[in-house]
């Protein structure tokens, strides 16, 4: 298997968990159960906004893979020899990611991606 279909997977296995957590929380909901309805919404929206950050990761993660290991891109294309294991990848990520790192976000075009 590829890293980029690893990655693919890990994805769909957190989707899915969080779609049978959906489920759980749908189960418990009425009058008399467990959790009303703005509770279900409040945790609908948790679960939503963890999918969104999964995706955010997701894509940040093949973006990285690809920059490295794209044998006709630049990173693989202009530096001849690595001495260390990592390097591409790390060249990968500075590029991809401003000084400020992690402490803030780099505004991604999604139109673009």
């Amino acid at each position: 298997m590829t890293i980029q279909t690893d990655h693919r997977n890990e994805f769909l296995e957190t989707l899915n968990h969080l779609t049978s957590l959906y489920n759980k929380i749908a189960g418990s909901l009425g009058k008399g159960a467990l959790l009303t309805f703005p509770d279900h919404n409040k945790l609908a929206e948790g679960l939503f906004l963890s999918a969104w950050a999964h995706w955010e990761e997701f894509t940040q993660v093949l973006l990285i893979d690809d920059l490295a290991e794209d044998p006709k891109g630049f990173v693989q294309v202009d530096v001849r020899k690595f001495r260390v294991k990592g390097a591409p990848r790390r060249i990968a990520e500075r590029v991809l990611f401003h000084p400020d790192h992690p402490s803030t976000f780099v505004n991604w075009d999604f139109g673009l991606v």
